[in-house]
């Protein structure tokens, strides 16, 4: 699939508003703003998502209020909402499974708090290209540093 190929090849590293990373070359860029911004690969079958912004709420009971939206859509089953910690801050992850266009697929968010910003690094795949989604999730998450 072009997901696999498209995996191999890091691309430089990129300078956001607010943090810093090395998504997958290859790979089209979507900028929703300047601090949250996505790639994917030509077929659809990934989406690698890093973003800041601001919160003023506890990071947890944010994402558990968000997750409660979820409930009712279609495939949805939570396999954990809890705290975690990445590179040395208190963070929360949230793994999920769900359905889209009837084919199964899961989500992974890494959300942490510093110096009254909030940062998430998340991936959303098909399952049939989970390999390559978590590779390509690992190399991001390993790469990202705060700016």
């Amino acid at each position: 699939a072009s997901g696999s190929r498209a995996a191999d090849t890091a691309a430089a590293r990129r300078e956001e508003e607010g943090f810093s990373w090395s998504p997958p070359g290859g790979w089209n860029r979507t900028e929703r703003s300047p601090g949250d911004i996505s790639y994917s690969p030509k077929d659809g079958t990934i989406e690698l998502s890093a973003s800041q912004g601001r919160t003023t709420e506890d990071l947890l009971t944010h994402w558990q209020r968000f997750e409660r939206d979820y409930q009712g859509r279609p495939g949805y089953r939570k396999q954990r909402l809890e705290r975690t910690t990445f590179a040395g801050n208190p963070a929360v992850i949230w793994e999920y499974a769900f359905l889209q266009g009837g084919r199964p697929g899961h989500g992974q968010q890494l959300g942490f708090t510093r110096g009254g910003r909030t940062y998430q690094l998340s991936v959303w795949y098909l399952d049939p290209v989970r390999a390559t989604a978590l590779d390509v999730y690992s190399r991001a998450e390993d790469s990202f540093r705060i700016r």
